[in-house]
């Protein structure tokens, strides 16, 4: 369930008011207003849709976020600090509120960006997909879809679904229930996957230099390379400890409930 939904509920009970409501909406926005910039001339995109399939193709001519075609109830605007992606509201009176939270499309969103972009971003429920590679994506999915071609650095919440990462040098991801997978080049820093419920693969690329931790409540750990399960590194209370190289960076990789599976280059 996400958040939008929960605050319809909260509504429609009673438990709230209209105007508790509304700035419980005007939270969610401001988590997801555009960070300061960090000097390096990189894009920040703020975007907080209900439900959406959206669409984040990176362009080399791209000098800022432009919408591929225009959606109704969608605003593309600068903000202080960069750009921010939205829906628009549709009335703040109890019943408009409720519609408003209850009643949103899923809209079909595509947006061009530059190289380096880094997106901010809450949705609801729906599917996201990027082509190209992102500076950087810190993320929220309720429920749905999410695969992510290219991002030097990935921090992605998703309630229920699916999360799929091409390609990244930092990861971390969180699942309720459903499956990760996710591709990396670790060579410093800490870095994490965890999922309550579901299976999670993840595969480490060459130049990695990682110590790791796979663990899991109830299921299987593997650690493959070479097309076969590795007897290597010491397993206790479901859990197997290896390390790639000298161990620079950090992997603690975890699933409740499920299947844990890392491949090695």
């Amino acid at each position: 369930m996400d958040e939008y939904t929960r605050i319809a509920e909260l509504l429609e009970s009673g438990k709230i008011t209209a105007e508790e409501a509304q700035r419980l909406l005007e939270a969610l926005e401001e988590a997801v207003r555009p960070g300061p910039s960090g000097g390096d001339g990189a894009v920040e995109l703020a975007v907080r849709l209900r439900r959406a399939e959206l669409s984040l193709v990176v362009r080399e001519e791209a000098s800022e976020p432009r919408l591929e075609a225009e959606v109704e109830g969608v605003t593309l605007e600068r903000a202080e600090g960069g750009w921010r992606l939205y829906d628009r509201s549709e009335g703040l009176d109890p019943g408009g509120l409720l519609g408003f939270l209850r009643g949103a499309l899923l809209r079909q969103v595509a947006l061009a960006v530059p190289p380096g972009t880094r997106v901010r971003l809450h949705l609801g429920q729906g599917t996201l997909r990027s082509q190209g590679r992102l500076g950087a994506l810190e993320g929220e999915l309720g429920q749905g879809t999410a695969r992510i071609e290219e991002v030097v650095r990935v921090r992605f919440e998703l309630g229920q679904g699916t999360l799929v990462v091409g390609w990244a040098e930092a990861l971390d991801l969180e699942l309720g229930q459903g499956t990760i997978e996710a591709s990396a080049r670790l060579a410093e820093g800490r870095h994490r996957v965890e999922a309550g419920m579901g299976t999670v693969r993840v595969g480490l690329l060459e130049g990695s230099d990682v110590r790791m931790r796979l663990e899991s409540g109830l299921g299987s750990v593997r650690l493959i390379q070479g097309g076969r399960v590795r007897d290597e590194g010491q397993r206790r209370r479901g859990a197997l400890e290896a390390t790639l190289g000298s161990g620079r960076a950090r992997l603690d990789v975890e699933s409740g409930l499920g299947t844990v599976e890392v491949r090695l280059p």
